[in-house]
């Protein structure tokens, strides 16, 4: 994920679409199941993937956190 996040490196952000979409996906353990976020950002015509963290529960604020933790990145 960090040679993804690294090879996205525009020398300045400005205007951009971030979307985000809860999955339900197989732990990496692939005994159970656990929710996931999928972080995308749209900037210049190209999607880009920040991250697909994990969720403890799936409410707003936690899908909230979890979209401002991957911008922080950036």
């Amino acid at each position: 994920m960090e040679k993804i996040r690294n090879d996205f490196n525009p020398p300045e952000i400005g205007p951009c679409v971030v979307r985000w979409d809860g999955k339900l996906l197989p732990a990496l353990s692939g005994k159970q199941m656990v929710d996931r976020l999928l972080v995308i950002i749209l900037h210049n015509g190209t999607n880009q993937l920040l991250g697909v963290p994990e969720l403890r529960s799936v409410t707003g604020e936690n899908q909230a956190t979890a979209v401002y933790q991957e911008l922080k990145l950036l």
